[in-house]
């Protein structure tokens, strides 16, 4: 089974660390809404439109509460608070168009679909649809960060991962909490953790039975353990070669574990 890991190995290795990346979601190049005589425009308070030759129609608008809503005329609605409307349109470009048109094809199957992305009063991300399913991005008081789901998953990630991947890989924690659901829409039950304990080492553990570290020895060699019987041996410049190539001693950490624990 694919590890939720992917969701943090596929953000913090395969992306440039030099420039930030969002979640970037074009329309389809299949997806052509000339083949059903559409049209989009907007009305007199500058607000989406559309409609087609097969009776579809859509809308994007902000609401009192500065809320924006998508919705059809398939009694499908999609509800983002004014923070994840930011977010998402940093995530397109600034442009309300290319989002329009995602949703458009997003929700072009189904009907009665109605779902919600918000913060709460905690400055912590919240999602809702009306099929019971639930997701959170919450810090716990240790102040480490945590993603569930109502399918029972969880993430825990400590501060410093935290602070590595808003650092290199997402624009936020909108951004985070948005790639985290994707990943986890399919796997149930599963659990994993990644900290660094009271002498600054990495920890890597899942409810799978899979466990992985990173320490430094009394040689002062760094060592990537996991129990698969992997031992990777670092010296001084082994180590800063792999910190050169992945900026980060977490992303080196998560790198061996993709290789050694996972894919091994």
């Amino acid at each position: 089974m694919k590890r939720i890991y992917i969701i943090l190995v596929s953000a913090l290795i395969s992306m440039s660390l030099y420039s930030q990346p969002g979640r970037d979601r074009e329309v389809r190049k299949d997806f052509s809404m000339d083949q059903y005589q559409s049209n989009i425009s907007r009305d007199i308070f500058g607000y989406l439109q559309y409609e087609d030759s097969r009776g579809k129609r859509a809308s994007l608008k902000k609401d009192v509460f500065d809320n924006w809503i998508y919705s059809d005329n398939r009694n499908n609605e999609v509800k983002y608070s004014k923070e994840y409307w930011s977010s998402i349109l940093q995530d397109f470009h600034q442009n309300d168009k290319r989002i329009f048109l995602w949703l458009i094809e997003r929700y072009a199957d189904q009907s009665n679909y109605k779902e919600e992305y918000k913060v709460d009063i905690f400055g912590y991300q919240q999602y809702e649809n009306n099929k019971g399913q639930r997701a959170s991005l919450k810090k716990d008081i240790f102040d480490a960060w945590v993603y569930s789901d109502s399918r029972n998953n969880e993430i825990k990630y400590s501060k410093e991962y935290r602070e590595d991947m808003l650092r290199y890989s997402y624009y936020d924690d909108m951004d985070a909490f948005f790639r985290f659901k994707d990943m986890c829409e399919n796997p149930s039950n599963y659990k994993e953790e990644y900290k660094i304990d009271i002498f600054g080492y990495q920890q890597y553990q899942n409810n799978q039975g899979e466990k992985a570290s990173l320490k430094k020895d009394i040689f002062d060699r760094m060592v990537y353990e996991d129990n698969k019987g992997t031992k990777i041996e670092l010296d001084e410049r082994d180590w800063s070669r792999l910190l050169r190539k992945y900026h980060s001693d977490k992303e080196v950490f998560m790198m061996f574990i993709q290789r050694y624990l996972f894919d091994n």
